[in-house]
């Protein structure tokens, strides 16, 4: 059975994940300044060493007997939706790996984890167009389980301690998680991201510390990213971009299905000129149609989704009274990551940015439109209930647009200026984190 590529919309997750680990990791190595000391620490499970000896199989195992003996256990249950997750990463590095994505391609560079550990396969498979539309809805079933799981959790003062940078997948799938096979070391070989230390030669050290307290606010906020991500693969899985896949496939694979095979003939690290032409073409090979627009409506329901769980996390967030580990923290706790403080300002700012991006999701506002002199906006939920063909350079023209054009309350730019102004310029990091 051929393992199938997954969509990159997973490697914008992971590459969060390993990101702001790597900052945490390099900075606070152990409990120290800046670390909350935590009351009555919970144990670390018994089951999370699998995990650590790279063993996910035996930890999804143990969960799973562990729930069928205790159905009530919340804790076991947000483990198990870890190693759900997990296991979807792994498949996706090997997937990269088996199908050879280019570690050296302009465009995969691009990508949040086009980077981030990828390994030259001298041998790789052909990547078909068929398998990455094959590997994108597995994706997004893997996701879904994840979610379903998440969604079962009921306990309000859940907890699980991990220690992400212990964690070891198989990321080449030759049946071993080896020590350099951690999640930490992928990072390192790729900093797709150049964060300061991600080079250092302690790093790896410091990272086996580095220890976290998911709680329920972390429930809410990873079940508002699954929804994220499904919906992101969801408008791919809308469209057909196979005729870019074919003519421009080869930027990103060593291998891939092609009616063109002089593009593999000139050699990739060769020709610098037709890497530049290819890369326009690339570009102007964004021109979609839509050929299962249901997955564009499924898409608008899942970003509405992640819209809700953003506000359930934070309530869960402001609700807590413990200071431990936390991933997110409120105003009076201490977070994981260092040198990062949450403000009420930002809370109350992002707060403002849910119910903005929820009433442009809905219709009741519009998104400004950059030409012309008329008061007019982009109605953002028809984008998603009635889509059109895709194509980028029209889209930047305008004429793209034009059928989903409405007079009505645009959203004022000054709104999200102040945004900008409350997170000091940068919003788009900081909403990464929040979600």
């Amino acid at each position: 059975m051929r393992t199938r590529f997954p969509h990159g919309g997973l490697r914008i997750v992971f590459s969060l994940f390993l990101c702001v680990f790597a900052a945490a990791g390099a900075a606070a190595p152990d409990r120290g300044a800046g670390q909350a000391a935590s009351d009555g620490d919970p144990a670390t499970p018994a089951w999370t060493r699998f995990l650590y000896e790279g063993d996910l199989p035996g930890a999804r195992e143990t969960l799973r007997d562990r729930l069928e003996a205790r159905p009530g256990d919340d804790q076991a249950r947000v483990g198990l939706a870890v190693t759900q997750l997990l296991g979807a990463l792994e498949r996706a590095a090997q997937g990269s790996y088996r199908y050879g994505l280019r570690p050296d391609s302009e465009v995969a560079r691009f990508l949040p984890m086009g980077r981030m550990g990828t390994l030259a396969n001298p041998d790789p498979e052909t990547v078909a167009y068929t398998d990455i539309q094959a590997g994108l809805k597995a994706w997004v079933d893997d996701l879904a389980r994840v979610e379903a799981t998440l969604a079962k959790v009921e306990d309000e003062t859940v907890k699980l301690p991990l220690y992400p940078g212990r964690i070891r997948l198989d990321f080449n799938g030759d049946g071993q998680a080896t020590e350099a096979e951690s999640l930490w070391r992928a990072y390192a070989a790729g900093a797709p991201f150049g964060l300061p230390g991600s080079r250092s030669p302690r790093l790896g050290e410091q990272a086996q510390d580095f220890r976290v307290v998911f709680d329920m606010a972390d429930v809410h906020w990873l079940r508002g990213y699954t929804h994220l991500l499904m919906g992101t693969s969801d408008i791919l899985l809308a469209h057909d971009w196979e005729p870019l896949f074919d003519r421009a496939g080869h930027l990103l694979f060593a291998r891939p299905e092609t009616d063109y095979p002089f593009l593999l003939e000139d050699g990739y690290a060769r020709g610098m000129p037709w890497r530049f032409v290819d890369a326009i073409a690339f570009i102007h090979l964004i021109n979609f149609e839509v050929t299962a627009p249901e997955r564009m409506r499924r898409a608008h329901d899942h970003f509405q989704a992640a819209i809700r769980q953003s506000r359930e996390s934070w309530d869960a967030i402001m609700a807590e009274t413990d200071d431990d580990r936390e991933w997110i923290p409120a105003p009076s706790q201490t977070g994981v990551v260092p040198g990062i403080a949450v403000t009420p300002e930002m809370i109350r700012e992002w707060r403002r940015f849910l119910t903005e991006a929820d009433a442009l999701l809905s219709g009741e506002k519009l998104a400004p439109f950059w030409r012309g002199s008329t008061a007019r906006g982009i109605n953002v939920r028809r984008l998603f209930t009635e889509p059109h063909r895709f194509d980028l350079v029209l889209w930047l023209q305008g004429t793209g647009v034009a059928p989903y054009l409405e007079t009505g309350d645009v959203t004022d730019p000054a709104t999200w200026r102040q945004f900008q102004r409350t997170f000091r310029g940068r919003f788009l990091s900081f909403a990464l984190w929040f979600n």
